[in-house]
């Protein structure tokens, strides 16, 4: 049965959902080094969608202008991704992590 995504979809649903997309699009059988290919060149297309639209830097005038939320969904899903090919739970990651930075001394 496939997960269905609404705003209150906490992160395991994401991570689940993204899991069967891999699947059901193909993208299943990509390596951990493919797939971390792959999410640095979207950080690249969310750079360049945040330069062209947020920033005064110019741009060649025939360069397609991404949406910024588009580029942060694309990131997000390879990030799940990486996250599944090497079996992380990243809710339970988070908070982990949560808990060590909670004990630092931050500046």
């Amino acid at each position: 049965m496939k997960t269905k995504l609404t705003l209150n979809s906490p992160l395991k649903e994401l991570q689940k959902y993204t899991a069967e997309m891999n699947i059901e699009r193909g993208f299943s059988d990509e390596t951990v080094q493919e797939k971390i290919m792959l999410l640095m060149e979207e950080i690249g297309e969310l750079c360049k969608a945040i330069r062209k639209n947020a920033t005064n830097v110019k741009s060649a005038q025939d360069s397609k202008i991404h949406r910024i939320q588009d580029e942060f969904a694309d990131v997000m899903l390879y990030i799940m991704a990486l996250a599944n090919k090497l079996d992380i739970d990243l809710t339970r990651a988070i908070i982990e992590k949560e808990k060590e930075n909670s004990k630092r001394t931050w500046r």
